[in-house]
């Protein structure tokens, strides 16, 4: 697990390319989610006046796993329509080990200033690798995913576990 953790964060697209054409690699897709969502509760529960830490992890985890699928839905359709031929397994694996950044977020002063566009980078890697087209068409794709996602996450995370 540390392996693909590290290859995800290495932006090494051949990790990418064996990720999105192994279906074994699923759970491990999912546990990054997670953790990088703990990652990130322990980070934001860390701030004075938050919440209990439990009760941030477990929000957190809830939104981490919305955003992915919202964000591999998207990229999927969008990269089809763009000529992408990755389906939404391998647009949902290889996604899920671009959130690897995420397990950064309990180190002091990396959060937000290096997290989010270290993921943006890996979210982009392994958009292009899922779908097998050019960069650019990546970049696009993955400003959809983000557009949507985050939309859904201020739906989702506003109207039902109250971020």
């Amino acid at each position: 697990m540390l392996q693909n953790i590290y290859g995800a964060l290495s932006l090494n697209r051949d990790f990418y390319n064996t990720v999105e054409n192994d279906s074994r690699f699923n759970f491990n897709a999912a546990l990054v989610v997670l953790l990088g969502a703990i990652s990130w509760a322990v980070h934001g529960a860390l701030r004075p006046g938050n919440q209990e830490l439990i009760n941030a992890m477990l929000r957190s985890a809830l939104l981490a796993f919305a955003v992915w699928l919202v964000f591999s839905g998207v990229a999927m359709l969008v990269g089809r329509v763009l000529g992408g031929d990755g389906d939404f397994g391998q647009v949902a694996r290889a996604l899920g080990f671009a959130f690897a950044p995420m397990l950064l977020f309990f180190i002091p002063l990396v959060g937000n200033f290096i997290v989010w566009p270290y993921v943006l980078i890996t979210a982009t890697i392994a958009i292009d690798e899922a779908h097998d087209f050019s960069f650019q068409k990546a970049i696009v794709t993955t400003v959809a995913g983000v557009a949507a996602a985050l939309g859904g996450a201020y739906v989702f995370g506003s109207n039902f576990i109250g971020f």
